[in-house]
C-alpha cells in the first residue's frame, strides 16, 4: 500500500515539477533546471547508499543469505557509477561557471 501511493506521489509531484519548469524557463535556462535537478536525484543516491550499507545485515534471507544485500549495493553502485559521467560534467560546467551542456557524440570512444 505505501509503495503504491508513493508512486503516485512521486507521478504528481514530477506533473508540478514539470510546470515549474516551464514556468521558470522564461527566466532560466530550462537545460540548466532540468541539470541541478538530474544531480540532486544522483547525488540522492549517494544518502541511499550510506543507509543500505548501515542497513545491509537486515537483508538477510530466511535462510541467512546475503544474496538480497549484495544485490541492492551492487545496484546501488552501478546506478552511481552511471551517473559518475553526468556528475563529471555537471561538475565541470559548475566549475567554469556554463550552462549545464551534455556532448553530443562520443566520437574519440567509439
Amino acid at each position: 500500500m505505501h509503495i503504491k501511493s508513493d508512486c503516485w506521489l512521486d507521478a504528481v509531484l514530477v506533473t508540478f515539477t514539470f510546470h515549474l519548469y516551464v514556468k521558470l524557463s522564461s527566466f532560466l535556462s530550462l537545460q540548466s533546471l532540468l541539470g541541478h535537478t538530474v544531480f540532486a536525484l544522483g547525488f540522492a543516491r549517494v544518502f541511499e547508499l550510506i543507509f543500505w550499507v548501515g542497513s545491509f545485515k537486515e537483508l538477510a534471507d530466511w535462510n541467512g543469505s546475503r544474496l538480497p544485500g549484495y544485490i541492492v549495493l551492487l545496484s546501488q553502485l552501478g546506478h552511481l557509477i552511471v551517473m559518475a559521467d553526468f556528475f563529471f560534467y555537471y561538475f565541470m560546467s559548475i566549475s567554469k561557471g556554463q550552462p549545464m551542456e551534455l556532448p553530443t557524440t562520443y566520437s574519440g570512444l567509439v
